[in-house]
C-alpha cells in the first residue's frame, strides 16, 4: 500500500484584539503557527517554558527579561498546546497597545 502521508499542519491563529486593562490574555499575542499535533501536551513551569492562556504581558514580559526564555509555549488548563509566542512578537503588540 502507498504511504500515508499526514495532512499539513493547521496554524493557529487568534485574533488580535484590543483592551484597555493590564490583564490582557495571552490568546491576543498567538500569532505564530504552531503544529500542535506533534507536541499535544506540555508540562507547566517546564522548559520549554509555557504560560497559560491566562496570563498578562507583565507575566510574559517576566519570562522573557528575568528568565531569558526565547520562545513561550501557551497551553490552555487542560495542557494543550494553544500557540507560541517570542519576545519580539510581545514587545511589537505593545508598542501597538501603546500607540
Amino acid at each position: 500500500p502507498p504511504p500515508s502521508v499526514p495532512p499539513p499542519p493547521v496554524p493557529v491563529h487568534s485574533p488580535v484584539t484590543s483592551t484597555d486593562t493590564d490583564e490582557s490574555l495571552v490568546e491576543t499575542l498567538l500569532a505564530e503557527a504552531v503544529d500542535i499535533t506533534s507536541t499535544p501536551l506540555l508540562p507547566l513551569n517546564g522548559f520549554p517554558f509555557t504560560a497559560q492562556k491566562t496570563f498578562t504581558m507583565d507575566q510574559l514580559y517576566i519570562l522573557f527579561e528575568m528568565v531569558k526564555a526565547k520562545v513561550v509555549f501557551v497551553v490552555a488548563e487542560d495542557k494543550r498546546l494553544q500557540g507560541m509566542i517570542s519576545k519580539d512578537l510581545l514587545l511589537l503588540s505593545l508598542k501597538k497597545k501603546v500607540n
